[in-house]
C-alpha cells in the first residue's frame, strides 16, 4: 500500500478504490461478480473506530471517499497509530472485511 499524507484540511483529494476477487487459487483476480450496496472505511485511531460511508462511482467502478474538514478533528495526524479496512454489505445483509495490506491496493488522486 502506498502511504500519503493529507495537509490539514485538504478537501480535495479523494481515496478511491475497488475490490478484486479470486474465484480460485490458480486465476488472476477478477473484478467483484456483484458490488456491494455499500462500502464503510473503517479507520482505527488510538484505540476507537471512526466509520466513514464511502459512495460509488459507477462510471470508474470505484468506491470513493472526500474527507471533510471535521475529519481532520476525528482523524488528527497526531495519532500514534492508524488500522484501516473496509467493511462491505451487500443486499443480503451478507457482509466481508477487506484489508489494506498484501495484494490489496488504494488508488488516491486529487478531485478537479
Amino acid at each position: 500500500m502506498n502511504l500519503f499524507t493529507l495537509v490539514s484540511g485538504d478537501t480535495k483529494r479523494e481515496l478511491r478504490i475497488s475490490f478484486l476477487q479470486r474465484k480460485d487459487g490458480f486465476t488472476d483476480p477478477q473484478p467483484l461478480d456483484e458490488q456491494p450496496e455499500s462500502v464503510t472505511l473503517r479507520t482505527k485511531v488510538n484505540g476507537t473506530w471512526i466509520e466513514r460511508e464511502m459512495e460509488w462511482d459507477a462510471a470508474n467502478q470505484e468506491w470513493f471517499y472526500r474527507p471533510q474538514t471535521s475529519d481532520y478533528t476525528a482523524i488528527p495526524a497526531s495519532a500514534s497509530n492508524y488500522e484501516m479496512n473496509f467493511r462491505l454489505t451487500w443486499a443480503d445483509g451478507y457482509q466481508a472485511t477487506a484489508p489494506t495490506e498484501g495484494r490489496d491496493w488504494l488508488k488516491v488522486r486529487s478531485a478537479d
